[in-house]
């Protein structure tokens, strides 16, 4: 179904050409040019002044230091009772790894917070680089063109979203972003090479740090095991009596379906042992789906109203819609210069973004999916990378409609990343076939 990239010989328009560098001069390059985000760390040991990185990154570094198995592994922030016993309130709707790593990185600082807060962004922004990196390699094996990897790269990565939120301290950003980038190359490996176990392993680790990996895993399993159905009812064409008993074979063989089965499983244990902690930290005075981080995900799914009504109009199809492609087109859009921090998270909170830059991201949408389409090989394995973002939003309406859930625009990372390699790739055709027209 996946059909394997062609690999050419260096043409002169590819660093392959430049012998015995080729390989490594484009990863250094990117190497070299994502090492310059920590620029100015030393400056920088204190919260911001916008509304998303001081609430969030002081939040999530007070749940990472308050880790504690005897106090239920992650709580916000502790109550003390009229009888002078200390009551806290639990952390967990989030799996732990994000924070157990975090940490690990602000412990050797306790008692400075300056430290620990400049220890905490280094990690974000380590995480920020790798997940850049993990997309170098991907579409270089994708692509077959390191020159390509390194300047749709570097363009994915240079927008205002990114560049304005790689340090943010939590896991639903950086860490997320690398989880989702790390099993996208995953589901590269696999569909070139059939190493599904490698796959599985990638999962894992990324289920250990954030939920937005379900978002691209399900596109891929949706197209994986539908493209596996529709070829074996085509074979049996012939045959209509054993098309349901072919069907059946087909999807309890389907990796693709394993591999939905195990995420599933795997992800479903974080989250109930996550429950089980909370629920004891309460002393099991609430029901199981009664504590404060289920009914939190309960609103994330929209199943409150009240929260729901008070934010109408933002929620509102039509202002919702142009406020995702408001940060589609924000996301395609390099600037190799950080935005103003707050700048982005202040945009007309109620409203539905700029018109223009809205237009801009249903164009840059439309774009590149027709490229998707136009280059075909490959297209289903590359479709779920730039459906991950749509298929986070959508059914999250009720926490990515939110200004202050503004950072959700990096996992659109998908459609500029793919939109600028295919456009090298047809420029790089176009010029090879007129240089071959002289």
């Amino acid at each position: 179904m996946y059909a394997p990239c062609e690999k050419r010989s260096p043409g002169p328009f590819t660093l392959g050409a430049v012998r015995g560098y080729g390989r490594w001069l484009p990863l250094a390059a990117l190497l070299l040019a994502l090492s310059t985000v920590f620029a100015g760390l030393g400056d920088r040991d204190h919260f911001y002044s916008s509304f998303v990185h001081d609430q969030i990154s002081a939040k999530n570094l007070a749940v990472a230091a308050n880790l504690s198995l005897a106090r239920g592994l992650l709580f916000l922030q502790a109550e003390r009772r009229a009888d002078g016993t200390l009551r806290h309130w639990p952390y967990s709707r989030f799996p732990i790894g994000g924070h157990v790593l975090t940490n690990l990185a602000i412990t050797p600082f306790a008692g400075n917070m300056s430290a620990q807060i400049v220890a905490a962004r280094v990690l974000m922004l380590a995480f920020f680089c790798a997940a850049a990196t993990l997309g170098y390699l991907a579409v270089v094996r994708l692509f077959q063109d390191r020159c390509v990897a390194l300047a749709a790269t570097l363009l994915g990565f240079s927008s205002q979203y990114m560049l304005n939120y790689n340090d943010i301290v939590t896991s639903e950003v950086s860490m997320d972003l690398f989880a989702v980038l790390l099993v996208f190359h995953g589901m590269v490996v696999f569909a070139q090479t059939g190493r599904f176990g490698q796959l599985l392993a990638k999962t894992g680790l990324a289920l250990l740090l954030g939920w937005h990996v379900y978002a691209l895993l399900a596109p891929f399993i949706l197209f994986g095991l539908g493209g596996e159905m529709v070829a074996a009812w085509r074979a049996e064409a012939g045959r209509p009596r054993r098309r349901p008993a072919k069907l059946l074979g087909v999807a309890a063989r389907s990796r693709h379906a394993l591999l939905g089965v195990v995420a599933l499983l795997f992800g479903s244990g974080l989250l109930a042992f996550n429950f089980a902690q909370e629920h004891a930290l309460y002393g099991g005075e609430r029901a199981f789906l009664n504590v404060p981080s289920a009914r939190s995900m309960a609103r994330r799914l929209g199943a409150d109203a009240d929260y729901n009504a008070a934010r109408t109009a933002r929620f509102a199809w039509p202002n919702f819609l142009a406020w995702q492609f408001h940060r589609v087109g924000g996301m395609a859009l390099p600037l190799f210069v950080p935005a103003p921090r707050g700048a982005l998270g202040d945009i007309a909170r109620e409203g539905a973004g700029e018109p223009a830059l809205a237009w801009f991201g249903v164009a840059v949408t439309a774009a590149c999916f027709l490229a998707l389409l136009a280059w075909r090989r490959g297209c289903l394995l590359l479709a779920p990378l730039a459906l991950c973002g749509f298929c986070w939003a959508l059914p999250l309406r009720s926490q990515t409609g939110i200004a202050s859930h503004d950072q959700e625009a990096v996992f659109y990372v998908g459609v500029p990343l793919l939109l600028f390699a295919l456009l090298l790739l047809g420029g790089r055709a176009l010029a090879e076939r007129w240089r071959a027209g002289l």
